[in-house]
């Protein structure tokens, strides 16, 4: 059972508002966790299954100007990475998919909040296209891959953050500063240089 709906609000959190998270985590944690829950307790009763979740490289480390989606991403891997554990001894695989950017119409239907959409003319990692991303994810699932990374940067950006987070701001640093600079509005109000 693949768990693979999503959206996402991008701005600064300074930005957002209580609905802007709400609507994210209800889609992006709710959706999973209820699509999870249905799947795991007949795969149980039937003693076999494979639950596979999507989540994101914004799961597994930090995701300047998308707090929201970030925050549902990581806490899909720990519900994923928890629920494998419990499930490994009653004949249930689970698995968190955990890519770092494929092009989907996710990219051009994200709200902006403060920031101009222009942000997602330029992103900073190749995108991969729907079917190499799926021929991916297939393979780690016959493969039983706890986490399913791709592509290869992906493996290596997680493994770097685990072994010495602070190296991240090589690439998150850049990715706010551009988000800063494509400010549009806060508050409803023109944004005055101290509120860049």
């Amino acid at each position: 059972m693949f768990n693979n709906a999503g959206i996402s609000v991008c701005g600064e959190t300074r930005d957002l508002d209580l609905a802007d998270w709400k609507r994210v985590i209800d889609i992006n944690l709710m959706g999973v966790i209820h699509g999870t829950l249905a799947a795991y307790r007949v795969m149980v009763r039937q003693g076999s299954g494979h639950i596979i979740n999507t989540s994101s490289m914004a799961g597994l480390t930090p995701m300047p100007l998308n707090a929201p989606y970030s925050a549902a991403k990581h806490a899909v891997v720990g519900l994923s990475t928890t629920l494998r554990h419990e499930a490994r001894a009653l004949g249930v695989n689970v698995s968190v998919v955990c890519p770092s950017g494929v092009l989907t119409p996710m990219l051009k239907s994200t709200k902006c909040v403060g920031i101009s959409s222009e942000f997602f003319d330029r992103f900073p990692v190749r995108l991969l296209d729907p079917d190499s991303a799926a021929r991916a994810i297939l393979r780690g699932v016959e493969r039983n891959h706890e986490f399913i990374l791709f592509p290869f940067h992906a493996h290596v950006l997680w493994r770097l953050y685990r072994l010495y987070p602070p190296l991240i701001r090589l690439f998150t640093s850049p990715m706010l500063a551009r988000g800063r600079s494509l400010r549009t509005s806060y508050g409803g109000g023109a944004l005055t240089p101290s509120d860049k």
